[in-house]
């Protein structure tokens, strides 16, 4: 007999596995360490992967780096499927019936799918890696039946590993992190990414200089798993981007809502994968969706 976490999804094994329970006796505790036994497999996974990912990187970084258009305005270097293919086939030696979402691949993933899903962004930040600016990361999640339950997001260069595990909390390296107390615009740090291919809500770019002329200080950073890191770990107090995709944010998503953030899509609603993005510390929260809200007021 066995309890572990399949393709198939947890939502529908659970029905199974609470059958099985009552059937043989088996005690709920007995269910419930199983499968967080499962759970550790996958995080001890996800943490071994991502360490052997960013050593390779870092090695890359003291290259030359060749690049080559994917598409109008985006680059890629044969390090991304490189390092892709190594999670891939980690992944695949462990756990052959679970599911790949990667950025080099480009399919699709809703929130209703269910089964285990690894979301792979091999490198988050490809045009800081092409440069050799050190602001670019590994991301890795483990999604089960639609919840985000491991993400890691770690900077090759700097070793900077943040990493979440549904209800367990928010981490930098060892040490727990936690969202800032920011309470007002104008004492924040905010981040944005203003994408060429614009906004379906707002004119990014008229939604940046009301920023720049009112919080603290701005920053375009160019990697938003590590920008939305930053508000997890309270250096950052907001990042705002256009349409972003799943790969960039699924391991950054969790670690900032684990450290006490709120995301969602820009006008507030319930974020969606591959949809536009407002990560806050939750206190400027109401004052981002009142300015989105009122710009698209004022300019209909």
């Amino acid at each position: 007999m066995s309890l572990r976490l399949r393709s198939s999804g947890l939502a529908y094994q659970t029905q199974i596995y609470m059958k099985i329970i009552k059937e043989n006796h088996i005690s709920l505790k007995f269910y419930y360490n199983t499968i967080m036994k499962e759970l550790k497999e996958f995080w001890n996974l996800a943490s071994k992967t991502v360490e052997k990912a960013c050593n390779i990187l870092y090695e890359q970084t003291k290259k030359p780096i060749e690049f080559y258009e994917k598409e109008p305005s985006h680059y890629v270097t044969d390090h991304d499927k490189m390092i892709q293919n190594l999670i891939i086939d980690m992944i695949k030696e462990n756990f052959s019936d679970h599911k790949i979402i990667g950025e080099e691949e480009d399919k699709h993933l809703k929130t209703s799918d269910t089964g285990v899903y690894w979301i792979i962004d091999p490198i988050d930040g490809t045009n800081n890696f092409i440069h050799q600016f050190p602001f670019f990361a590994v991301s890795l999640a483990c999604m089960v039946d639609g919840q985000i339950v491991i993400g890691i997001v770690q900077n090759p260069v700097t070793g900077d590993r943040y990493w979440a595990r549904k209800n367990i909390g928010a981490f930098l390296n060892k040490q727990r992190i936690n969202v800032s107390k920011t309470n007002s615009i104008n004492y924040g740090m905010i981040a944005m990414s203003v994408a060429r291919h614009g906004s379906n809500y707002i004119d990014m770019g008229a939604l940046a200089k009301v920023l720049w002329n009112t919080a603290q200080a701005t920053r375009t950073m160019g990697s938003a798993a590590l920008e939305t890191c930053q508000v997890a770990s309270g250096r950052f107090d907001a990042f705002l981007s256009s349409k972003v995709k799943i790969w960039d944010n699924a391991a950054a998503n969790l670690i900032v809502t684990e450290a006490g953030g709120t995301v969602t899509n820009l006008v507030g609603e319930e974020y969606q994968f591959n949809d536009e993005v407002l990560v806050t510390n939750g206190l400027l929260h109401p004052y981002f969706i009142d300015l989105i809200n009122n710009y698209k007021h004022n300019n209909k």
